[in-house]
């Protein structure tokens, strides 16, 4: 559920996989952000 399964439906899938990926990115830009904040203080 937490990967890209392409043995999943398409529609599924899709609205699975974007869901995953924005969560991912959204955790890595705001870890990035505390890591650079921290440094800049």
């Amino acid at each position: 559920m937490l990967f890209c399964d392409p043995s999943m439906l398409p529609c599924y899938r899709s609205v699975q996989c974007i869901g995953y990926l924005s969560v991912k990115i959204h955790r890595f830009m705001l870890y990035t952000f505390t890591f650079i904040y921290s440094l800049g203080v």
